[in-house]
Parts: C-alpha cells; sequence; structure tokens
C-alpha cells in the first residue's frame, strides 16, 4: 500500500486496508509470466530506441518520434534514466520454496521496484495517465489518489516506496482468487504474490497546484500481501502492475505472508 508497493502499496495503507483485485495464476504453472502491455506500441520509435531520455524532458522539448510516443501514453513529461535509480534496495527473498528459480525471483523484485519507482515519480510531478500503466484502479483510491487527481504534486520519501523487505512467492491460483473475493474484484491471469514489509512511520506530503505545502497521510509501520501481473511495456520496461493487496495482518492472508 503506502503510496508504493507500486507505490501504490501505499494507498492500500492509505484506504487502512482497501480492497484489492489480484489475478489469478493460469493452468497451475509455477512460473511467473510476463505479458505485452495492453499501452498502445511505442511504433513512433525506431527498433532499438531508448524510450527514456537519460533526464527528465518535458514531451515539448523532446524529439518528435520520442514525444509522439509519450504523448500517446498521456504524458506531460517523459521520466528519465536517472530518476528512476534508487540505492540500496534490499534483494527480493525467494518465498516460492523452490518452485522459482534465482532469476524469476530477481526479475520479479526488479520488476517490483521499477514499478514502486515510477508510481512515485508520477505523483511527484502530476503525471496521472502514467499510473494508470503500472497500476490498476483500486490502488488509485486512498488520500494519494485523490491529492493526484486534484493536481497536488505528492512527495513520497523513501519510507513510502522502499520496502525494508520483500519476498517473491509462486503463483497461487488459490489465494488469487481469495483476494480477489475479498475485494470483490475482477481476477486477471499471469499474477506473482509479493510480500513487503514498510516501517512507519511515514509522512506523505504535497505541494498543491497554488504552491501550497499540505500534508497528505502518515502510512504506518506495515506489512502487505500484494499481487502483479509482470508486464513488458514499450516504454516503461518490464513492470509488476499492481492489481491487489491486503494487509499481512488480516488472518486470511497472514500465513501467505510468511
Amino acid at each position: 500500500m503506502s503510496a508504493a508497493v507500486a507505490h501504490r502499496v501505499r494507498v492500500l495503507l492509505c484506504c487502512g486496508g482497501a480492497l484489492l483485485a489480484v489475478a489469478a495464476c493460469g493452468g497451475g504453472s509455477a512460473q511467473p509470466t510476463s505479458h505485452a502491455s495492453a499501452s498502445p506500441p511505442a511504433a513512433a520509435l525506431a527498433p532499438g530506441e531508448d524510450p527514456m531520455p537519460s533526464q527528465d524532458t518535458p514531451v515539448a522539448q523532446a524529439p518528435a518520434a520520442l514525444a509522439a510516443a509519450w504523448t500517446a501514453y498521456g504524458a506531460t513529461l517523459i521520466p528519465g534514466h536517472a530518476s528512476l535509480q534508487v540505492d540500496g534496495v534490499p534483494a527480493a527473498q525467494d518465498r516460492s520454496g523452490g518452485r522459482l528459480d534465482a532469476a524469476q525471483v530477481q526479475a520479479v523484485g526488479d520488476a517490483v521496484m521499477r514499478t514502486q519507482v515510477l508510481a512515485a515519480w508520477a505523483d511527484e510531478h502530476d503525471q496521472p495517465a502514467v499510473l494508470a500503466h503500472v497500476v490498476a484502479e483500486p490502488f488509485l483510491l486512498g488520500p494519494v489518489g485523490v491529492a493526484v487527481a486534484e493536481g497536488t504534486r505528492v512527495h513520497t520519501p523513501r519510507c513510502g516506496m522502499v520496502p525494508t523487505s520483500f519476498g517473491v512467492h509462486a503463483p497461487d491460483a488459490t489465494m488469487a482468487r481469495e483476494l480477489g473475493a475479498a475485494a470483490n474484484a475482477p481476477v486477471d491471469g499471469g499474477v506473482v504474490l509479493v510480500d513487503m514489509a514498510f516501517a512507519g512511520p511515514c509522512d506523505i506530503t504535497g505541494t498543491t497546484r497554488d504552491g501550497r505545502d499540505v500534508e497528505v497521510t502518515r502510512l504506518d509501520t506495515v506489512h502487505l500481501l500484494v499481487a502483479a501481473e509482470l508486464r513488458d511495456d514499450p516504454l516503461l520496461g518490464t513492470v509488476a502492475y499492481m492489481e491487489a493487496g491486503a494487509l499481512c495482518s488480516d488472518p486470511r492472508f497472514s500465513a501467505a505472508c510468511g
């Protein structure tokens, strides 16, 4: 929640454990799968062309092909590689019981953190359209989502973006259905389960359109279980599209958090 697990995980906290939909893994396979993004392809870019500049760049100042690709995403600012670099991220722990190999666990961990950072970046720079490419609607609810919708630039400190620890679990169709049922929300395929711990208190602040500094919410120490679909996005890279989440304190999910 917390404005992150996908940053949006943060929203789960903000909503006090808001109901979130989780995707079921198809066919009972233990292998996390990566799907092409539902986003429109970056057709304007030449094959192999880097879809991100080195630094944040306004769409209006970007080369024509890059500007066209990001305009299709509803962006007015293009995230730069430098903005997506975060040091000191804990390594993803393998909690799959041997059903995933080290490379798969690392890939999921990398995708989760990329989503976390992208979501925080989008909130900071008033880019709500970009959020739709990394998190599902339930994660846009709560104080943070309301603030962003009002045009407030939300500032997420490290404590709301980077977990103190997180573990990657094997796909579990039963748990996916449980999360979906708890959220009364649809369930998609290709889900991976990740538990994430965040240390609080963590103050999320913002700057309104008229320049006022405001407190958006305060996040408590929390342990979450989230579900995400790995997506190969043509502009954002491989992200863990956040579809559902629940507090590990919920007895229905505490054992799965492990």
